[in-house]
C-alpha cells in the first residue's frame, strides 16, 4: 500500500488532537507532516491553512484528516473537496482513545480488487465497483 508506512503517525496525530479533527499532508519529500486545523469549528471539520497548501504545492501526495467519533467514510464535503484538489485523501476515524485504520480514496490512491473488496460508502460502493470495472476492462 502506497501510504501504509505513515499509518502509525496518522493514528497518533488523530488521537493527540481528539476531540478535534486532525489534519496533515503526506509529502513526496518529507512524508507525513502535521498541520494545524484552522477551521472555526475544529470538532466538526478541518481546514489546512491555504498558505501551507500553496507552500507545498506539487509536493503534496495526499491530504489526511480524522473524523472524531466517526463516521468511517467520507462526508459529501470530503468527496467534493478531494475531487477539486485532485489528490488522494485519507480519513482516520477516532473514538476517544482508539482509532480505526485510516483509509485512502480518490484517483491516485491504491486500487482495490474488483472481487472481494469491502464496502465503504463513497469509497468502495456499487458506483465505484462499476467505475473501476469500466476503467480496467473497457
Amino acid at each position: 500500500m502506497m501510504f501504509q508506512k505513515y499509518i502509525p503517525e496518522i493514528k497518533k496525530h488523530a488521537l493527540d488532537d481528539y476531540p478535534n479533527e486532525s489534519c496533515g499532508l503526506i509529502l513526496k519529500s518529507k512524508g507525513y507532516i502535521r498541520c494545524d486545523n484552522v477551521h472555526i469549528c475544529p470538532r466538526e471539520s478541518f481546514r489546512v491553512d491555504p498558505k501551507v497548501i500553496i507552500e507545498h504545492g506539487e509536493d503534496i501526495l495526499c491530504v489526511v484528516h480524522s473524523h472524531p467519533d466517526g463516521p468511517n467514510y467520507p462526508s459529501k464535503a470530503d468527496m467534493v473537496s478531494q475531487i477539486a484538489m485532485g489528490k488522494p485523501w485519507g480519513i482516520c476515524a477516532v473514538y476517544g482513545s482508539a482509532c480505526l485504520e485510516p483509509f485512502f480514496f480518490g484517483d491516485g490512491a491504491d486500487k482495490q480488487p474488483l472481487v472481494g473488496r469491502g464496502f465503504r460508502h463513497g469509497v468502495s460502493d456499487c458506483y465505484s465497483l462499476i467505475r473501476d470495472y469500466y476503467k480496467e476492462e473497457l
